[in-house]
Order: structure tokens, then C-alpha cells, then sequence
């Protein structure tokens, strides 16, 4: 062996040892025992082939081959080119770094280690897998997980929806295959996302978070099961179906096909105006009243074959569909009468109208609409009067009353379409319901505010609100374990959060016949 070869065999023993050393130089203080003075350093196991780093809900996931004979394996990462530092140790052979940053590049490695930990036994691959992360991995929780609709595969590509989420204003969607991690898709602003990266016979899953308006935030948890649908091997199975009707009845829009020889299940869809097909309903049936379309708006429908699990498509469908215009009965029943208006008048510090009770009715929903806009619900009760205090001075109002089912989902009754008219003049004098009144806070994050009212009436029921900041909406409420607290109190506390700074929050006040709100306050966060 030539001088040259032996002095390059010396270099690359030396940086191999020198390699293994700082594996187990950062694993000191990480391994369930500590190290020895003589820590053994040794060649046992191969170093673990990676497989991938790559953005997942959370995080940024490393994945790497098992390596017969290894108890565990120790997790090093490297931040911009700089030194490796020691991340974790697993037994699996995957592991999701939460501590991530956005637009930040990081190179992770992996090592084999003993089962205490006192041991490295392999090298490890000095190249790394390098990914720049793409989403932060903090959860603001500051909103709830989107409810998932379903997905459909059809023409070539998988339609996902979701009912939106108040405030949020935009999604991401996560997608996994054949069960394996969650990986992102998308960033939308619509309820639905077509994925038309697809295989046949592959399997896919999805899921929905909410995400702040910059893309680098996860705003919301997400439904970790997800939808699943399986793309089908070959072509449709069946024809499409043929539509017969849609027409008006009492309590919705119903929609009717003829029957697919061979067919298991149908879907239904639907949309409105130009804007995209969305599944509203499996049935075995050919037919479907759809009891949530609205008056006066204009629907198209159409119609698919389904496999037995209602999960993919066995036929095309209709691309034009069949359109309609709900009329006025499209969600309701005339199981009840109409409700009687008696009034609308301006009462303490709001607009309180009133009705005579129908016999039987459950509950009724209140609807106003102002000059000469839409009617939008207002509120949903078991009494025959509502005091409205969300009113401005000067405004004319219109309310009207429907019966409403127990669960609230469905209008017992028509309502009286030109309903009861008011110019409001609340808030114009008499003396304030409150002896104290909210201020605002300041506070350092990961700690708790507190809002303090008081009432000149110890026989009130209370209920806090809150906005978003700038937002024009008001939300209760609800108790939320170690973040949200005393929402029907006097006092309110608040876990304090950065997604909350600028947030405002207000308390109302109410006997069952008077309500008022507080001042307006705001939560001010710093870090």
C-alpha cells in the first residue's frame, strides 16, 4: 500500500472515531442513564438509512430504516449548516420535531444507541436530510377543528369538504396514504379542495386545520382520523343516473333519479349559482329531500352510483344537473301555525318584541333583518317575548317569529313575511344595570387576566363575549379547561396567549326581561 493510501486510511478511521464521539458526546445528557467516564464507543450496528423529513401537522417528521439489533435510536439535528445538537431518543423509527420555526432550514441524522443509553452502537450519516419548514409548529387553539364533510373521488381526482369555522380565514389540508403520516397539501380559503394527485388502489386520507392569514401559524387541532376514500382501479362500473325532477315541497327541495341496475348506494350533490359541486347526502333510495336549502335561492343537483361503502364512485354523473329555484316552504313544515306578532317596542336598553304561543310548539327562532335586507336568525327561545339589545340608535328594525324543533335544526311553521317594524331609540338614558364595569388588561403570555363586573342586581344571569380583533362579530363564551374560565360569572379569566393580544370582551347582563352589556374591553398580551 502506497504512502498516500495509508495517510487517506488514517484520515477517514479519524474522522469516522471523530464522528462517532460527538454522536455520543450529545446524547449525554439525553440517554435514560448517564454516561461514564470510559463511555464506550464502538461499531456495532450500521448507521440508519434515512427515508424522509418532510412538514407534517405540527411539525417537520424524520423518518429512517430499522436497523436489525437496535434498542433505540438517538435523533440529532443541525440548524442552518450549524453544529449537530441532540434532539430525542425513540424506539420507533420515525419522530415529529415540534420545535420548529417557520422558513427555517434543518439537517437531521440519526444513530443507533444501547438500551441504557450508554452506548452508541453505529456512525451515522454525516450528509443528513435537509428540509426548510414551512409551518410553525405552535397551535393557537384559538379556534375549534373544523368539522369534516366527506371525500368523494370522482372524474379523475378527490373532492374534499368541511363546514367552515367562524373566523377562520384560511385552512390547511392534510393528506395521508395508505395510513401513513400526515403531510400538507394546501392552504385554501374555501370550504372544499379538489386533490387530483391521486393513484389507483391507493388509499387516501384527509384532514382540516384552521391557519392564521400568513400560512405559518396552525390556528385550530385537526380530526387526526380523518375522511378515507380508495381510488378505484379501473373505470366506472356503472352509467350515470338519470335525473327525473326537482321540485318544491313541504319541508325542502326534492330531488329524484331513476334506479342504476348493479348500483349500492347513491350520492347526491348539490351547489349553488357557479360555485363547486359539494356531497350532500348517501342513500339507498332514489330519491332525497334536501330540508336545508334556503328560500329563494337558486340549487343545482346532480347524481352518482356508489360502492357499497359509500366511499367512491361507480359511475359518472350529470355534469349539468338539475336546477331549481327553494321556494318559501323549503325549510319549513306546516306542522304549527304562524306565529301571532303583538309588538315590537324599545324596552330598557334594546328592542323587545313579543308573540302569542302556539300550542305545542317547541321553541321559536327570532329573525330581523334591517331597511330592506335579508332576513338573518337572531336567536333561538322558549319564552313569547325577546329583548334584542344589540341594536344602534336610529336604525329601523324588522322582526319576525317561526316555530323551531327542539334540536333547533328544523322551522316548524311559515313566519310572517312582513313582520314588525321599529325605529330603535335604546340606550338613551336611565341608569346603567352595572356599579363596576370591566378594564382592560395587560398581561405577559402563559400567565392569566381576569375581568371583573358588577351588578347593581345580585339576581342576574351573566354570559361574556368575545371578539376578534377589528372583527365585527361577538361570540360567547364557552368553559374551556386551563384557558377559559367564569364565563357565567362576574368574573372572567382568561389564559393568556399571544393569538388572544387584541382580542376585546364584553359581559351581559340579564333578569329574563332587562339585558345590558358591559364596555367594550381588550386584552393586551406581551411576550
Amino acid at each position: 500500500m502506497r504512502k498516500d493510501e495509508k495517510k487517506q486510511m488514517k484520515k477517514t478511521v479519524l474522522r469516522k472515531t471523530l464522528a462517532l464521539l460527538l454522536c455520543a458526546a450529545l446524547f449525554a445528557g439525553l440517554t435514560p442513564a448517564a454516561f461514564a467516564d470510559d463511555y464506550s464507543v464502538r461499531y456495532q450496528l450500521p448507521a440508519p438509512v434515512l427515508l424522509d423529513a418532510s412538514n407534517v401537522a405540527g411539525g417537520v417528521q424524520v423518518s429512517w430504516e430499522p436497523v436489525n439489533g437496535a434498542p433505540q435510536y438517538g435523533v440529532i439535528r443541525a440548524t442552518e449548516g450549524g453544529p449537530w445538537q441532540a434532539l430525542a431518543v425513540v424506539q420507533g423509527t420515525s419522530y415529529v420535531d415540534t420545535g420548529v420555526e417557520y422558513g427555517v432550514n434543518y439537517t437531521y441524522t440519526v444513530c443507533c444507541l444501547s438500551a441504557d443509553g450508554r452506548s452508541v452502537l453505529s456512525p451515522f450519516d454525516e450528509t443528513g436530510a435537509t428540509i426548510k419548514s414551512v409551518t410553525e409548529s405552535f397551535y393557537g387553539n384559538q379556534l375549534p377543528a373544523p368539522s369534516l364533510g366527506s371525500a368523494f373521488y370522482y372524474n379523475g381526482g378527490v373532492t374534499v369538504d368541511w363546514n367552515g369555522v367562524m373566523e377562520a380565514t384560511r385552512y390547511g389540508i392534510f393528506r395521508s396514504t395508505n395510513g401513513g403520516p400526515w403531510k400538507g397539501l394546501a392552504i385554501v380559503v374555501n370550504t372544499t379542495y379538489r386533490d387530483e394527485a391521486v393513484e389507483p388502489g391507493v388509499t387516501y386520507s384527509y384532514t382540516v386545520c384552521c391557519v392564521s392569514n400568513d400560512g405559518r401559524r396552525l390556528m385550530s387541532p385537526y380530526n387526526e382520523t380523518g375522511v378515507s376514500v380508495t381510488i378505484p382501479s379501473g373505470r366506472y362500473d356503472l352509467p350515470a343516473p338519470v335525473l327525473l325532477d326537482a321540485s318544491n315541497v313541504a319541508g325542502g327541495v326534492q330531488v329524484s333519479w331513476e334506479p342504476v341496475n348493479g348500483a349500492f348506494k347513491y350520492g347526491v350533490f348539490r351547489k349553488t349559482e357557479d360555485g363547486p359541486w359539494k356531497g350532500l347526502a348517501v342513500c339507498l333510495n332514489t330519491s332525497y329531500k334536501d330540508e336545508t336549502a334556503e328560500p329563494g335561492v337558486n340549487y343545482t343537483y346532480t347524481v352518482c352510483c356508489l360502492t357499497s361503502d359509500g366511499k367512491a364512485l361507480q359511475s359518472p354523473y350529470d355534469e349539468t344537473g338539475i336546477g331549481i329555484k327553494a321556494g318559501t316552504g323549503a325549510r319549513y313544515s306546516t306542522q304549527f301555525p304562524t306565529p301571532v306578532l303583538l309588538d315590537a317596542e324599545n324596552y330598557g336598553r334594546g328592542v323587545r318584541v313579543s308573540w302569542e304561543a302556539v300550542s305545542g310548539a317547541p321553541q321559536y327562532g327570532i329573525f330581523r333583518k334591517t331597511e330592506d335586507g335579508p332576513w338573518k336568525g337572531l336567536v333561538i327561545v322558549q319564552e313569547t317575548s325577546y329583548v334584542d339589545t344589540a341594536v344602534e340608535p336610529g336604525l329601523n328594525y324588522t322582526y319576525t317569529v317561526c316555530c323551531v324543533s327542539a334540536d333547533g335544526r328544523s322551522l316548524l311553521s311559515p313566519y310572517d313575511e312582513t313582520g314588525m317594524r321599529i325605529q330603535a331609540n335604546a340606550f338613551t338614558g336611565g341608569t346603567s344595570a352595572f356599579y363596576t364595569q370591566p378594564k382592560d388588561q395587560g398581561v405577559k403570555q402563559m400567565t392569566y387576566a381576569m375581568f371583573t363586573v358588577k351588578a347593581r342586581d345580585s339576581q342576574v344571569r351573566y354570559q361574556w363575549e368575545m371578539r376578534a380583533k377589528d372583527a365585527a362579530q361577538w361570540y360567547p363564551l364557552p368553559e374551556i379547561a386551563w384557558l377559559i374560565g367564569g364565563v357565567n360569572t362576574d368574573t372572567l379569566i382568561i389564559g393568556a396567549v399571544l393569538g388572544l393580544n387584541g382580542y376585546n370582551f364584553r359581559c351581559l347582563i340579564s333578569d329574563g326581561q332587562y339585558a345590558e352589556y358591559s364596555d367594550i374591553v381588550t386584552l393586551h398580551v406581551v411576550p
